[in-house]
């Protein structure tokens, strides 16, 4: 991931931008995030009152959820589009668990 320092008590920006689908940038030691979406970039103005290197991290979110969205046009059915891989997460938990149990 990209860091970031600067010198104490002074003002900083930065830019951030995404391609495919909204996510948050995250810049560490000072707890800032912000939303970025595809296409439009995201000034992050701070003022620098710690002395370090911070990392910068890029986090996306609910990407399946953001591009069924996309797919069906309404959030109801892709919600429902959802629930199969649901239940084969909550089948592999609980499998992995039980493999652990009998271990």
């Amino acid at each position: 991931m990209a860091g970031s320092s600067a010198a104490s008590a002074r003002r900083v920006s930065s830019r951030a931008s995404g391609s495919v689908s909204s996510s948050d940038v995250h810049l560490h030691g000072y707890d800032i995030s912000r939303r970025i979406r595809p296409g439009a970039p995201t000034l992050i103005v701070f003022r620098a009152t710690v002395v370090g290197q911070f990392e910068v991290e890029l986090e996306e979110r609910h990407l399946a959820h953001d591009r069924a969205v996309q797919l069906f046009r309404s959030g109801r059915v892709a919600l429902k589009t959802q629930y199969a891989i649901l239940a084969l997460m909550i089948l592999y938990t609980v499998t992995g668990l039980w493999l652990l149990w009998q271990g």
